[in-house]
């Protein structure tokens, strides 16, 4: 059914419209109705597509008006407030308002957060701008590797940083021209004829398309040109906001030198035209000492607030660096007595080997010495790594197998259920540390596993998903522990942001569950370092808490010869 649901909606289309006075043409549109057995009731069938564009972040149409000019309307959905209608300025049209033009989209930005794996696969399959001209589709435009409009070529070359590619769009554009003196077919039925008509039609949908991104995106809070300036981040680190607090404070200063200037200029001077209109222009671009003083302080307040911030966040990363190298030393000399653990373990089980109960307790022990070896193994190859500087692409998979091997011990232990699933074809990534991504890792897991301890959940469940997508590894780590309210979903990667320190040594389990703030802030200052992006998203069903990761893949040079 959806085959036949995508090739019919695909060949023909038609827009409601007026055909004369009080009648109304209904157009074209693809529905497919079921009937409910036991109460008759005729209901529409919702197809893989409704679904889709019900996870659109926005929708742009545009139309001419009254004046022949192009309008243009941008819709958010979902959590997008946006809601604008404009005129495309500067843009002459006759065809189009021959030719009764009407365009349609959905907007897929596919950032962090809308990077679901059965959307991206559907819009790397069927995104696009497709045209139809008389109600049938005309052929090759909006299909798979057609950039009819130039809007791939326009993404690779990153003038406008929005995503702006085929894939982020589905929709048509419409236009009617039934004698073919406008709009007409090449011989070989493949496309229109190149003319100036196509030409001007070609250049309004890229231009709409473009307006209504960049309006989309400023609305979304990102930057949208490389070159934007006084753009700034929704969630600047404390060093950014210290640098525009000093930019701050240089202004005021600039503005006070300006104020003693003038208080010092001659009075003849400033009274030669009494009658100019000049006088006292300059009130704005200068202030009283007084009020210069005033956001001096002010600022200045603020700076040494953002510089305690800073000391409170280095201060705790020169304990975790301490720390860090007493892990290193410790598990280097433990793991000179594992052998001697293990070997005293397997003579005791022959020594007790009569004894029942004793073989329980010595099977346990066996068990904590097992997994006591997989940690330290794992941190002693952590540790071993971050001693190289030299980076490589790594293979995702065998560094998640060699971590969670690693970690099963614990997952058993606490017969938690654990989902590893890999969608896609490559899982290379860029030049990176493997330790950057280990320690990724075990932050999520150990994060994980608290939250599941807090929430009691006697069956605790681990899901992981990695999907790999023409440009990004998609890393998806769910829990079904206590979750993480929706207003902390931005906060919880802000440095030492937690909702509760350790209460001591002395502090209940669950107390002792609550972390020091630095763990995905780290985490996500190493994600971003490899140019890639982290953020808290809707969980799977029966899951509380997924945080996704989106990396880059790596590039067809940087993947190693001898790699499969």
């Amino acid at each position: 059914m959806a085959t036949t649901y995508k090739y019919i909606a695909s060949v023909i289309k038609t827009s409601s419209k007026e055909t004369s006075p009080g009648t109304i043409d209904p157009g074209f549109n693809v529905l497919f109705h079921t009937v409910i057995p036991l109460t008759g009731e005729v209901t529409p069938i919702q197809l893989l597509e409704t679904e889709i564009l019900n996870n659109a972040t926005a929708t742009i149409e545009a139309q001419l008006n009254d004046k022949f000019e192009v309008e243009i309307k941008i819709e958010g959905l979902k959590k997008l407030k946006v809601s604008e209608t404009f005129v495309l300025s500067g843009f002459e049209t006759d065809a189009l308002r021959q030719a009764n033009f009407k365009f349609n989209l959905h907007y897929f930005p596919l950032t962090t957060g809308a990077r679901s794996a059965h959307i991206v696969n559907y819009l790397n399959e069927n995104g696009g701008i497709r045209l139809y001209r008389n109600g049938f589709s005309v052929a090759p435009y909006g299909e798979k590797y057609n950039d009819w409009l130039g809007l791939d070529d326009s993404a690779r070359r990153r003038k406008i940083l929005a995503p702006h590619a085929n894939l982020n769009f589905i929709g048509s554009a419409e236009i009617l021209d039934v004698t073919g003196k406008i709009f007409d077919e090449t011989s070989s039925r493949e496309g229109l004829i190149n003319n100036d008509a196509f030409k001007e039609l070609r250049d309004a949908l890229y231009q709409i398309v473009i307006e209504a991104v960049k309006r989309i995106t400023s609305a979304r809070g990102k930057k949208v040109t490389a070159s934007q300036q006084g753009y700034l981040k929704e969630n600047q680190t404390i060093e950014e906001k210290l640098d525009s607090s000093s930019n701050k404070l240089l202004e005021d200063v600039r503005k006070l030198n300006v104020s003693e200037d003038d208080t010092s200029t001659d009075d003849n001077s400033t009274n030669l035209d009494l009658f100019s209109d000049e006088v006292g222009s300059d009130s704005n671009s200068s202030l009283s000492p007084s009020a210069v003083a005033q956001s001096l302080k002010e600022t200045l307040e603020e700076q040494q607030q953002y510089i305690q911030e800073l000391i409170d966040e280095k201060n705790m990363y020169r304990v975790l660096s301490s720390t860090g190298l007493a892990i290193a030393e410790f598990t280097h000399e433990i793991q000179l007595y594992l052998d001697g653990l293990m070997l005293s373990g397997k003579q005791l089980k022959r020594l007790v080997d009569d004894n029942n109960e004793a073989l329980d307790s010595v099977g346990k022990m066996d068990s904590n010495i097992d997994m006591l070896v997989s940690y330290t193994d794992f941190f002693t190859e952590t540790i071993r790594n971050n001693s190289q500087r030299q980076k490589n692409p790594i293979e995702i998979r065998d560094v998640f197998k060699a971590f969670f091997d690693a970690m099963r011990p614990t997952i058993e232990r606490r017969s938690y259920m654990l989902d590893i699933s890999f969608q896609g074809d490559e899982f290379w990534t860029r030049p990176m540390h493997i330790s950057e991504l280990s320690s990724v890792l075990m932050n999520l897991f150990t994060n994980a596993c608290k939250a599941i301890i807090r929430s009691g959940q006697p069956n605790g469940r681990l899901k992981v998903q990695v999907t790999s997508t023409d440009d990004d590894h998609i890393i998806r780590f769910e829990d079904n522990g206590d979750g993480i309210p929706k207003e902390n979903w931005g906060r919880v990667f802000n440095a030492l942001f937690t909702t509760e320190l350790s209460q001591g040594v002395y502090a209940s389990e669950s107390e002792q569950m609550k972390g020091m703030g630095l763990g995905l802030t780290i985490t996500q200052d190493i994600i971003y370092g490899l140019d890639g992006d982290i953020s808290v998203v809707e969980p799977s069903v029966g899951y509380k808490t997924c945080i996704e990761i989106v990396l880059p893949k790596a590039k067809e040079n940087e993947i190693p010869e001898d790699a499969y």
